[in-house]
């Protein structure tokens, strides 16, 4: 009769589990190229500029999913197909997610530095594959290029904007680990003299790398389209800030981002002047020229004012042709003279209908901050009471709060 211990050995061997890295390898591949299939569909309900980014990443994926699929199938195949161009495959395939991200970001592509990483492992494969047959050199070669690829990847990640997103630090997790694994790799190789007399053989290195490589792109998929979400979700909150026509802030955006400045400039004892620009007779410009002749109107006012503004200044549109200007540091003084420019600047304008000109003038209200403002729209109405003398005071003219308005000369048409 068997002991005990034997029985409890024997269960407990039978209960063991078996990995099978060729099995891990074709799953790995198969699950890649499904996801780089999900990013394909997802890509069209993107934004128009990170559709050639995620395209990019679609063909990294499926180079990813080549390369392991062939690795699969060591030792049924030709070791040219199943090593050499499985290497080039993945190496292919993290150049073009890294060439992904640089798109995603709008920086240098640089494609020279990443297909010489590309060809230098392409050589690494095709020399200890035939010229001098070494299983070990040929793993840590490649290994080292795919840790440089990955490296790339990184930067670009933490080089790309200003401000990094919950996203991208999870993109870049999976790719710190993907490098500590082809670094670990390269040291148990050539550093203690690891043996791979089959990457097939059932060892704690092979499975580790093996089993994360086959997840790395799944994961690092998963966070790219995450970035692209998060992407999305940004620039829906700037479009709802922004005037479709003019790109300056809307109505609910400059009173949003002016009640944060005014609460600042109350808290520093600093000044902070408004100004609000009315087009002249615009009522005219859509009844005589049309709608589009309006608009072209409007365009070429706030361009104008524009030009005559600071980059501390803050614009938007309050609605029709009426534009207001927020001025941190200003004093009446001072708003009031940056008024007067740009009632010049919008007076040397004029729009050309059927070869002829039609003038355009603006009458603007200047209003500063005061000691008991409750909030904005206190300033915000004393700019307009400063508006509404200018132009019953005969348009064309800037108009300070407890001030009377500046003549101007007359604008004929």
């Amino acid at each position: 009769m068997r002991s005990t211990g034997e029985i409890n050995r024997r269960r407990r061997h039978e209960m063991a589990w078996v990995i099978d890295i060729r099995t891990v390898l074709l799953v790995g591949a198969v699950l890649t190229a499904l996801f780089a299939g999900m990013l394909l569909v997802v890509s069209r309900a993107q934004p128009i500029q990170s559709q050639s980014s995620i395209r990019w990443w679609v063909v990294g994926a499926l180079a990813y999913a080549a390369g392991f699929a062939l690795t699969g199938f060591r030792g049924l195949i030709w070791i040219g197909w199943s090593a050499v161009l499985a290497n080039l495959f993945l190496a292919s395939g993290f150049a073009a997610f890294t060439l992904a991200l640089r798109r995603f970001f709008g920086l240098a592509e640089r494609p020279r530095q990443l297909l010489a990483l590309v060809a230098c492992g392409l050589v690494a494969s095709l020399w200890w594959a035939f010229a001098q047959y070494n299983e070990e050199w040929r793993h840590a070669a490649t290994s080292l290029v795919f840790a440089s690829l990955i490296w790339l990847a990184l930067r670009t990640l933490y080089r790309g904007g200003n401000r990094l997103t919950m996203a991208q630090h999870l993109t870049a997790g999976y790719l710190v680990l993907g490098l500590v694994m082809m670094l670990v790799r390269v040291v148990a190789l050539l550093g203690f003299g690891v043996k791979v007399p089959s990457i097939f053989e059932v060892t704690a290195i092979q499975v580790t790398v093996y089993g994360f490589g086959a997840l790395l792109p799944v994961m690092a998929t998963f966070g790219f389209l995450l970035m692209c979400h998060e992407r999305g979700q940004s620039e829906l909150r700037e479009v709802a800030r922004v005037d479709y026509l003019t790109g300056i802030y809307n109505r609910r955006a400059i009173e949003e981002l002016a009640h944060r400045l005014l609460t600042m400039a109350q808290r520093k004892t600093m000044p902070l002047s408004v100004m609000i620009a009315d087009l002249d007779h615009f009522k005219r410009i859509n009844t005589e020229l049309g709608h589009l002749q309006g608009d072209r109107a409007l365009v070429e006012t706030v361009q104008a004012i524009r030009r005559c503004l600071r980059n501390s200044d803050l614009m938007g549109r309050l609605g029709g042709e009426e534009f207001v200007v927020v001025m941190p540091g200003d004093n009446l003084i001072e708003a009031a003279v940056a008024a007067e420019r740009v009632r010049a600047a919008i007076a040397a304008l004029s729009l050309t209908f059927d070869g002829k000109p039609w003038p355009l003038t603006v009458s603007v209200g200047v209003a500063t901050l005061m000691p008991d403002d409750q909030g904005f729209f206190d300033l915000l109405r004393r700019a307009d009471d400063a508006l509404y003398s200018a132009k019953h005071s005969g348009r064309n003219r800037v108009s300070a709060e407890g001030h009377r308005p500046r003549k101007t000369a007359p604008v004929v048409g």
